[in-house]
């Protein structure tokens, strides 16, 4: 079984060229690296929609501005322990 991978639009685009060339879902999931169902649900929401892009993901926004980012460098990528134990004396 191949690990969960998601396809980029370059791969989408290759494996409903392939689909169209008439291989086998399985030797195009093989050639990809992901499990059959990916191509199967990627066939069937084009066949859907006319489209491969990627749909919109559902959850919570962003809390942070690219302003705050922007005002606030390098606090991201702090390392937490070693903050503690700077800090801890």
């Amino acid at each position: 079984m191949h690990p969960r991978r998601h396809l980029n639009l370059v791969d989408r685009g290759r494996a409903l060229a392939w689909v169209q060339e008439g291989i086998r879902l399985r030797e195009i999931a093989a050639r990809l690296g992901c499990s059959h169902s990916v191509i199967v649900r990627l066939r069937q929401r084009f066949l859907a929609t006319g489209s491969v892009e990627t749909r919109p993901r559902s959850g919570r926004p962003r809390s942070t501005t690219q302003h705050t980012l922007h005002h606030t460098p390098g606090v991201a990528d702090q390392d937490d322990y070693c903050q503690h134990h700077q800090t801890k004396d």
